[in-house]
């Protein structure tokens, strides 16, 4: 059975290339400190999307480690925190939508010692839908004994403007794709959870 919020944590072993002979000089950050050559990061996420016309919200988080403050290799991962119905979906059902999905993120950061500077991303991984329905008393939750679980894979690029705020906090906001190709599940199909999607992220670490 599929909980309403699918919680996805990923451990992410990767080797990385990087471009030789790039040294930035020190970094700069709204409140003063200088940046290490390699570190990491981690913090919530937020994501603000639509399925099929309505308004969803995910909330998640993502991290990893950061090479030569260009590259970032990690996780992320998000859950649905809005109440999506079935027929809101098109389906012949008054069930609620249960997604969560993630997995490896790879990032480019762009100038990362410019105050305000770019970063494109991409999150390649995987992701489960269910149905659930609320208990009519109680307000709770319970999950629906007839309907069975599905899984797919995910790709989400997007493309992020960030802000350094120290030397260990960082603000990123963006744009991206959430495409699930080959969906199939009681109905939904197609691009039917595809769409795009608002980031939110608060970076803690060392850049």
């Amino acid at each position: 059975m599929l909980i309403r919020k699918l919680g996805i944590f990923f451990a992410v072993f990767a080797l990385c290339i990087l471009s030789a002979g790039t040294l930035f000089a020190e970094p700069q950050t709204l409140i003063g400190g200088k940046l290490e050559d390699n570190g990491g990061y981690g913090g919530p996420s937020y994501s603000f999307s639509t399925l099929n016309g309505k308004s969803a919200m995910f909330v998640g988080g993502q991290g990893g480690w950061v090479a030569n403050h260009t590259i970032t290799i990690g996780g992320a991962g998000y859950g649905l925190t809005s109440n999506i119905r079935g027929t809101d979906l098109g389906l012949n059902t008054t069930n609620y939508l249960s997604l969560g999905y993630g997995g490896v993120m790879v990032e480019y950061i762009i100038f990362s010692d410019v105050i305000v500077h770019a970063t494109v991303r991409t999150l390649f991984g995987w992701g489960g839908v269910g149905l659930y329905h609320r208990g009519m008393h109680t307000g709770s939750t319970t999950d629906v004994e007839d309907t069975d679980n599905g899984f797919f894979n995910v790709i989400e690029p997007s493309v992020q403007a960030e802000v350094n705020i120290t030397n260990f906090f960082r603000i990123n906001l963006g744009v991206g794709y959430r495409y699930i190709p080959n969906l199939d599940y009681e109905g939904l199909k197609g691009n039917a959870l595809d769409g795009l999607s608002a980031h939110f992220v608060l970076k803690f670490g060392k850049f």
